[in-house]
């Protein structure tokens, strides 16, 4: 009886049952982000080389998406910040990315556009603070694609990536 009152009058309107699927799964037809955080500081002390900035890698399938990456980070003039995103498995057809690296009493802004596995988003030799990537990213096949960091040039000077940074991503 509830089943027939609720589909009276309702021409093209979606039944019971296909109203508790979309109930169910709301949140996948949103689009909200996913949004992982950084679990532990990660120390890049006289290398350059990049290592994966532990808890801030998403699993995507293909499809485009909005990211926002934000790192609590400290390093000084000697070392500097570089960040990438490594992709595994997962095939990019682009990144168009905003970045913006801060210190005490500026910050840096640049454009990046690239495809390339572990390119250097940010690549600065400077006392910076904290640093934001935004963009959009077109995945072609899916995979993981994690955030790195390092220092920019070896120095004995410690660059520090702080656990409670965030990588936030919208699939569009």
């Amino acid at each position: 009886m509830t089943q027939q009152l609720l589909n009276q009058g309702n021409e093209g309107a979606f039944d019971y049952g296909i109203r508790t699927k979309i109930n169910e799964n709301f949140t996948e037809l949103c689009a909200r982000p996913y949004c992982v955080r950084q679990t532990a500081d990660v120390v890049a002390d006289e290398s350059t080389t990049l290592a994966n900035l532990t808890g801030l890698v998403q699993t995507v399938i293909a499809g485009t998406y909005k990211f926002k990456v934000a790192l609590q980070a400290l390093s000084t003039a000697n070392g500097g910040t570089k960040v990438a995103f490594k992709y595994t498995t997962a095939t990019l057809t682009s990144i168009q990315c905003e970045s913006k690296a801060f210190t005490a009493s500026a910050v840096a802004v640049t454009r990046f556009i690239t495809t390339t596995d572990a390119a250097s988003i940010i690549a600065a030799t400077a006392a910076n603070i904290c640093i934001e990537l935004e963009g959009t990213i077109v995945v072609a096949v899916g995979g993981t694609i994690q955030v790195q960091g390092a220092q920019n040039v070896s120095h004995t000077d410690e660059t520090t990536y702080y656990a409670g940074s965030t990588f936030e991503l919208y699939k569009l």
